[in-house]
């Protein structure tokens, strides 16, 4: 196997926004999802490459309600180049560090993976050019479409290989001449189809070449047939009566099984040549991202580890399975270690493994440009507080009945000093105005009842005198005039 230790280098900076989207055409369907940015006072994070860590900070002044942190290029800064299909990379973690005075949590279901965007992709970039069926452009295989709905930019195609299907077509040619390989007069190679393992040549791998070559086995489209000639040869060996390649097995797909077996359409030997035919091409790209690109918590909510490979497949965490809302496991990861992210406190995710699945994924996919977006969002906790407006005599009796309400924190309030018959207004108590707290507010206004009164505070009793007369409220009034006279 090819050396592929730069795969990622192909990967593009993350492209963001709406894609282009025509209808796919893969039983692995579905729509991609368009990406954000980063909340801007959150992002870009901070790459620790070393502890394999990206930090997200929410600064002491934010009070924004919602955050949105997109992970895609920082993620491409730890993985980036270091591993080749079926290698896994060491584990990476997220880490939230909250230095707001509020508290923040994970949304649910907000966690999304997506491919990248491949609109505009190629148009800085003319070095695949020459291997694209609709020569001039540059930049997308003609009519390829992804599971995804976008059409395939060239640098995204897979490599065509040397499989089973390939290596009988021209062992049964008829431009082998002896152990020479002729076409159009020029010798382009040695070839022993007589050999156990024949090999096929480069050049005799082109469009032009292997074009020719399916002509002349009967299909007249040359390459354009290139996907139905495959269906036909797979489904033969298999005994099989697949519809379409993508229903043909597993093995016919990827298969490099035993010594004698070529490889599957995606697994024989790869050569330097971009794959043009549309649903090749396609095919490779589907089952790169619905059967190669893994992503996964090394442990499940409930501290259970999950074991590689199989536990892995099994449980759908490969990028399409996302994509289509199959994967629940790595949401409950995200609920329970995002689930509360206090004040002056930091937070780290469950290590994430990211794999290329060597089972499924080869030769085919050797040097394909390759990338994934994952975004997730946080909310501030709605914290509410309770106002308590109460309206007493000096002698702490109810006035009027207390006044109670709640809103969010941080919410202004302010409150309204009353007017009761027969009182004054004395003092209050609390602050009058201010914003609710997470607690609760208690504001007191005090009233005098010395307004209107009969007799005055600082008046001497006048009683009436003590005779055996029946005494009645118009007799107090009379010996209280009295009195007022003679002083």
């Amino acid at each position: 196997m090819k050396n592929i230790k730069k795969l990622f280098a192909l990967v593009l900076v993350a492209l963001f926004g709406l894609t282009t989207n025509v209808e796919a055409t893969s039983k692995w369907d579905v729509k991609r999802e368009g990406f954000s940015k980063t909340t801007t006072e959150i992002g870009p994070g901070v790459v620790d490459v070393e502890q394999r860590k990206i930090i997200y900070t929410i600064p002491e002044n934010y009070d924004g309600k919602n955050i949105y942190i997109n992970t895609s290029n920082e993620i491409l800064d730890i993985i980036n180049g270091v591993y080749v299909p079926g290698q896994e990379t060491e584990p990476l973690t997220i880490e939230i560090v909250n230095n707001s005075k509020y508290t923040y949590k994970y949304i649910n279901d907000s966690l999304k993976f997506s491919t990248k965007n491949m609109s505009g992709l190629g148009e800085q970039d003319d070095y695949y050019s020459y291997t694209i069926a609709e020569k001039g452009k540059g930049i997308y295989v003609k009519e390829a479409i992804g599971f995804d709905g976008q059409l395939l930019a060239a640098k995204w195609s897979i490599k065509r290989t040397q499989n089973e299907a390939l290596t009988k077509l021209f062992v049964n040619s008829k431009n082998v001449v002896g152990r020479k390989y002729i076409f159009n007069g020029e010798e382009l190679c040695s070839f022993n189809k007589n050999a156990s393992r024949p090999t096929v040549n480069q050049k005799m791998l082109t469009d032009e070449v292997l074009g020719a070559e399916l002509v002349a086995k009967g299909y007249e489209n040359g390459i354009a047939d290139l996907d139905k000639y495959y269906l036909d040869f797979y489904n033969d060996y298999y005994k099989k009566t697949a519809k379409t390649i993508y229903d043909l097995p597993a093995n016919a797909i990827y298969d490099y099984s035993n010594f004698d077996f070529q490889g599957g359409i995606l697994n024989g030997n790869a050569y330097s040549i971009n794959e043009t035919n549309s649903t090749v091409s396609a095919l490779g790209y589907d089952w790169f991202y619905n059967k190669g690109l893994a992503i996964y918590p090394i442990e499940d909510a409930d501290g259970n580890k999950y074991k590689k490979d199989n536990e892995v497949r099994d449980k759908g965490f490969y990028l399409g399975n996302y994509m289509r809302g199959e994967n629940t496991a790595t949401e409950k990861v995200f609920r329970k270690d995002f689930n509360k992210i206090t004040s002056d406190s930091s937070v780290d995710l469950t290590d994430l493994m990211i794999a290329v699945d060597g089972l499924y994924i080869v030769n085919a996919h050797q040097f394909m440009a390759f990338g994934f977006d994952m975004k997730f969002e946080l909310a501030r906790e709605t914290l509410y507080g309770k106002l308590i407006v109460n309206y007493v005599d000096d002698q702490g009796n109810k006035l009027a009945d207390s006044i109670i309400t709640e809103a969010e924190v941080d919410v202004p309030y302010e409150t309204i000093k009353k007017s009761f018959d027969g009182y004054e207004f004395l003092t209050v108590e609390g602050e009058t105005k201010g914003n609710y707290i997470n607690g609760t507010i208690e504001v007191t206004y005090i009233y005098t009842n010395a307004k209107g009164d009969i007799i005055g505070p600082d008046e001497d009793l006048i009683e009436p005198p003590h005779t055996d007369a029946e005494v009645t409220t118009s007799n107090i009034i009379m010996y209280f005039e009295e009195d007022k006279k003679r002083k």
